[in-house]
């Protein structure tokens, strides 16, 4: 699942250029942000159900962007990692597995939004951080429903980050598997979102935006 079916795959001029597109400078680098961080989820989510998903940070900041009709002129380093950052404190507030783990560099590393959330959210130390999130990884794809082997599946580093080390190696576990990532209970229900304004709709069902 790429943006939405008008829009995926522009690039930044492009989404400059396109009327329907605000600016993330004119609503707000708060706003902006928490609304990339609630795409983000949505991407992520789908990622965890694909056994050994992975999504690139780039690929994660043209979704948002295209998803939430909000765009920057800024490039993903600047602001992809605070966008990650949110999305794991939010996982552990739910008490869910990190989806940050599964976006990774073009490297297939991961980065500092998902080792705040490690370090700061759960009070964890990560150790080595690929093999951590690799980890991280398999707990999420059980936990969101992916369809696992026999066995159920084994941690794995990205294939680019693989093909860089030159050979392929079992993850080493460095910190105890935290409680909330081993919760078997079911994921919490998603919020119901506006498809226009995309924001999370009140009780009543019904956008205080739309007209």
């Amino acid at each position: 699942m790429s943006g939405t079916p008008d829009t995926a795959g522009r690039h930044g001029p492009e989404r400059r250029r396109d009327a329907r597109f605000a600016k993330a400078s004119a609503v707000g680098t708060e706003h902006a942000r928490a609304t990339w961080a609630l795409a983000a989820r949505e991407r992520l989510l789908e990622a965890a159900r694909e056994y050994h998903g992975v999504v690139t940070d780039q690929e994660l900041a043209d979704f948002v962007q295209d998803r939430s009709l909000i765009a920057t002129d800024q490039h993903p380093r600047y602001w992809i990692g605070d966008v990650l950052t949110r999305v794991g404190l939010d996982c552990n507030a739910r008490r869910e597995p990190i989806l940050s783990a599964l976006c990774v560099t073009t490297e297939g590393t991961v980065g500092k939004g998902y080792t705040v959330a490690v370090e700061e959210g759960r009070r964890e130390p990560v150790g080595d951080l690929d093999d951590h999130a690799a980890e991280e990884r398999l707990e999420c794809y059980r936990y969101f429903g992916a369809p696992l082997p026999e066995g159920g599946g084994v941690p794995a580093l990205p294939p680019q980050l693989v093909a860089k080390q030159g050979a392929r190696r079992a993850p080493r576990r460095t910190s105890p598997r935290p409680a909330a990532a081993a919760s078997k209970a079911p994921p919490e229900k998603e919020p119901a979102i506006c498809p226009t304004h995309f924001i999370q709709l009140p009780a009543t069902g019904v956008c205080d935006l739309c007209e």
